[in-house]
């Protein structure tokens, strides 16, 4: 068979060229929609492609199938792409600059859903085998939770879980108002009187299968009115039950086998490097399965504050009986100590270690750097050199936050992106897109203790982008940053994306800080200035006006009234045109 010559190709390219249309083969871009409450497809949600309606080509909007799914073909689609999805009553979730060929998007309630998408069970029963010894002093109390990824333990993004408090009568002591999911197996104490509390009473989402943990506590009676939460008692029993059916909505009766005992002080956990005066919280646990089917089965937590570096004594065990397969684990946070709780740094061990043995948390990434401007939300890079790995993806979250935690909470919008993008432009929003306008609810419809904030989160996870955005952020991940601030943000205007340029850094020294703070500038100011401290708040505490030529600048501590402040995080922003140029975050001892 011969071949042709190229020049008859050519020709016969041309030829055809002039009877048949030349069509470019299209990219293409699948999106899924699933519901983060029970992972049921979203038929009719709203999705865009790319940072506004429009762009980058013309008909980048549209509603998935009956199916949760809509394909984008355009040959505009070429690289990694920003998706959102929407749908009334939840919040947007976009991937940015991250989507190729195929993603998975998960939606959540803007608000806290009690019904949990109409699968909301409660599960109700006893504790088994519980070892008590009579007239001890003590209560053997056992608390009832299902196991949760990683991600819901140290975010409380959306529990999947649900209980109130009860007021239990006990002989002697009187009423004491305890949670619903505690139970108490009767116990003889006092002599002769009977405590007890049953059943215990847990909502989880239904039809599905559930684990369950329960975890008891020696409890001295005497303690019991200042510490009715049980938190801080010495753990002695973990029962577990397995993959349990739950069937909804309605009533399901769990009774728990306790049969693991464990180890009172089997884990030392020393804290290395962490700032005196920080909030603490620590758990032991263990985990089972991978990705978004990883479980954390918590059996101690303990809270509290620390002056300088710590160790801390954590009841823990070799994984036995039920938990057989499972493999051991270790999560250390620290914290800003203020009510506001602007940021926190944790690691997990996840080395699968045996006890007894002791762990030192010393590489700990930096709390994060935070900075607004209009649409765009930039952060810094978190990693310590030397010292912490480096993040791989972030995490925002954008909506209401109560002050004081009087007022319901929102998360309008959750961004998913790359930790080396270094920023996020929030996109905009055609009017025919769902929710408020612009996507996040506007705070003057609020009571006055709420305002708009931006939580972000960085983490060091290796895992499939699917494990990410589908509700285990934390999935193989071994560190992590979070932090918040409070944004401006106006919904009735139409901003268009713009680029985030940073000509001048501030850094201060030392930090943390006791006293005096020097502020110092990376280049002279070249024009007047005026620089900032601003507590975790959003309150602006101390003001000066820079002449150009400054380039350093020291605080004593002092607000404007000449007070000194109290410890905590604080930043210091410098403005030039009314616009801020740069910021440097300030940590102060108390």
């Amino acid at each position: 068979m011969m071949r042709p010559s190229l020049g008859k190709l050519v020709s016969l390219l041309t030829v055809c060229s002039a009877v048949l249309p030349w069509t470019a083969e299209a990219a293409s871009l699948t999106v899924n929609v699933r519901n983060g409450l029970n992972g049921d497809p979203m038929a009719a949600a709203f999705v865009m492609v790319g940072p506004s309606s429009g762009l980058p080509f013309a008909a980048n909007t549209g509603t998935t199938d009956a199916s949760g799914t809509i394909v984008f073909d355009d040959p505009g689609l070429i690289g990694m792409q920003t998706v959102t999805a929407g749908f009334t009553d939840f919040g947007y979730t976009t991937l940015y600059r991250s989507a190729l060929d195929e993603v998975t998007l998960t939606l959540y309630p803007a608000r806290v859903d009690e019904d949990m998408g109409g699968d909301h069970t409660r599960v109700e029963g006893e504790v088994d085998n519980v070892e008590t010894t009579t007239n001890d002093g003590f209560l053997d109390a056992s608390i009832i939770l299902n196991a949760v990824s990683p991600e819901t333990v140290m975010f409380f993004d959306y529990l999947p879980f649900l209980f109130g408090t009860e007021a239990v009568e006990f002989p002697v002591v009187g009423t004491i108002e305890l949670p619903e999911n505690v139970f108490i197996t009767p116990q003889t104490e006092l002599l002769f009187f009977v405590f007890s509390k049953s059943p215990y009473r847990l909502g989880v989402p239904g039809n599905r299968p559930v684990s369950f943990v329960s975890v008891t506590a020696r409890a001295a009676i005497s303690e019991l009115n200042d510490n009715p939460d049980l938190s801080a008692f010495e753990i002695r029993e973990i029962g577990v039950e397995r993959d349990v059916d739950v069937a909804a909505p309605g009533i399901v009766n769990l009774d728990i086998n306790s049969d693991i005992n464990t180890l009172p002080t089997g884990l030392t956990m020393n804290f290395v490097g962490v700032p005196g005066g920080s909030a603490t919280r620590i758990i032991s646990g263990s985990t089972t399965g991978s990705g978004n089917a990883e479980e954390l089965f918590g059996y101690s937590t303990i809270s509290g504050l620390i002056d300088e570096n710590a160790t801390y004594s954590v009841a823990s065990f070799n994984p036995t009986n039920d938990l057989s397969d499972a493999s051991n684990v270790a999560l250390a946070e620290y914290s800003d100590p203020s009510a506001a709780t602007t940021y926190s740094v944790g690691i997990i061990d996840r080395s699968g270690f045996s006890v007894p043995t002791t762990i030192d948390f010393d590489s700990w990434l930096l709390p994060p750097a935070l900075e607004q401007n209009d649409l765009s939300f930039e952060w810094e890079d978190p990693t310590d050199p030397g010292t912490s790995p480096t993040p791989t993806w972030t995490r925002s979250a954008i909506g209401l936050r109560s002050i004081d935690t009087s007022s319901e909470e929102t998360v309008d919008w959750r961004i998913w992106a790359r930790a080396d993008a270094g920023a996020i432009e929030l996109p905009v929003l055609p009017p025919s897109a769902p929710g408020p306008a612009g996507g996040l609810t506007d705070p003057a419809t609020t009571p006055e203790n709420d305002q708009l904030s931006w939580s972000w989160t960085a983490v060091n996870s290796s895992a499939d982008l699917d494990v990410l955005i589908g509700g285990n952020f934390l999935a193989g991940g071994t560190h992590w940053t979070q932090g918040w601030i409070p944004i401006v943000f106006d919904a009735t205007s139409a901003p268009v994306p713009s680029s985030i340029r940073r000509e001048i850094a501030m850094a201060s020294y030392p930090s943390p800080s006791q006293d005096q703070v020097s502020l110092r500038f990376s280049q002279s100011l070249v024009e007047d200035g005026v620089l900032e401290v601003v507590g975790a708040d959003g309150r602006r505490v101390a003001e000066w006006n820079l002449p150009a030529g400054t380039s350093d600048w020291s605080w004593d501590g002092r607000d404007r009234i000449g007070q000194k402040v109290a410890g905590g995080l604080y930043w210091g922003r410098l403005l030039s045109g009314g616009k801020v140029v740069a910021t440097a975050r300030i940590v102060r001892l108390k």
